[in-house]
């Protein structure tokens, strides 16, 4: 596939493959709504309305900025039930619905939930609205424990509601900045409807992107009670060594750890699989957006 498109990109003249692109992003964006009308209902008859008219508004709004992407958007603010899983708040006109689908990432979703038994330790490093968090709490059960992470204040609240509302009695939220050292205020960069993109490692370039400041903190730090990590995850939206030169200690603790990893690179090229590595781990690739790091047995 990837040789078709470089042959293509050769051949065809731009303006062309402009046109193709958009005409791409557009299908794109209309066939991500029937995965959500299948694994996401409203929790009420004004939530299931929101769905089904915001499902109706999509071949109108995904016509919007084609050449960038756009997440899956709902007209209005809605309780969900996602099958499976359990029910989250969404808010409108923001990415959420997005982060609440267990498609968006299959392979990862599949994985936690092949790694996790009763008992285990599930580290959530940028949870943002607690997808991951509610499907490692429901595996590890009642005697099993997941320590969640989240720094921006308002998707922190979702992230503690949503907690609540799926009844989890094993989950602590901390509401930090991951980051080497601990005690340090930094701020937090995010584009309006972005919530997922939040980060205190990259500057956005939209003169409008919202800046709050936010506590930092350690893994080794908030880890120091676990006497075993059974899984990681870390999106943390470019701070994710940062947040492991934090973790020397809790990393001789930890069995395996997934991460963020986009595009082509590979271990030898890619700082945070040079630290694991470095740690004893063995890096690999889980799909095209994330990696893999796993204590050779």
């Amino acid at each position: 596939m990837s040789r078709l498109r470089d042959a293509l990109k050769a051949a065809l003249p731009a303006p062309v493959r402009g046109v193709l692109r958009r005409g791409l992003h557009y299908l794109q964006r209309l066939g991500r709504w029937p995965v959500i009308l299948w694994q996401v209902r409203g929790a009420a008859w004004r939530d299931r309305l929101t769905l089904l008219a915001s499902a109706l508004a999509s071949p109108a709004v995904a016509l919007r900025g084609l050449d960038a992407w756009q997440d899956p958007l709902l007209l209005r603010d809605a309780r969900v039930r996602v099958r499976g899983l359990g029910e989250f708040l969404v808010r409108a006109r923001t990415d959420d619905l997005w982060h609440v689908l267990p498609a968006r990432e299959p392979a990862l979703y599949a994985a936690i939930g092949a790694a996790l038994r009763e008992g285990d330790v599930f580290v959530d490093a940028g949870a943002n609205l607690g997808v991951y968090t509610v499907l490692a709490a429901r595996c590890v059960g009642a005697h099993g424990r997941v320590v969640c992470f989240e720094m921006m204040p308002d998707t922190a609240d979702l992230l503690e509601r949503h907690v609540r509302l799926n009844r989890l009695d094993n989950v602590t939220v901390v509401r930090k900045a991951l980051s080497r050292r601990a005690g340090d205020r930094v701020v937090a960069v995010v584009e309006a409807g972005k919530h997922g993109q939040a980060s205190i490692a990259r500057e956005r370039a939209n003169p409008d992107a919202r800046r709050v400041e936010v506590a930092t903190t350690t893994l080794d730090r908030e880890l120091a009670g676990c006497a075993r990590v059974r899984l990681m995850k870390l999106d943390l939206e470019g701070a994710e060594l940062d947040a492991l030169h934090g973790a020397a200690e809790v990393l001789q603790r930890t069995e395996a750890l997934v991460y963020e990893r986009w595009g082509d690179a590979g271990a030898a090229t890619d700082p945070v699989a040079r630290l694991l590595g470095t740690a004893g781990f063995a890096c690999g690739r889980l799909d095209g957006n994330n990696a893999i790091a796993r204590r050779p047995v």
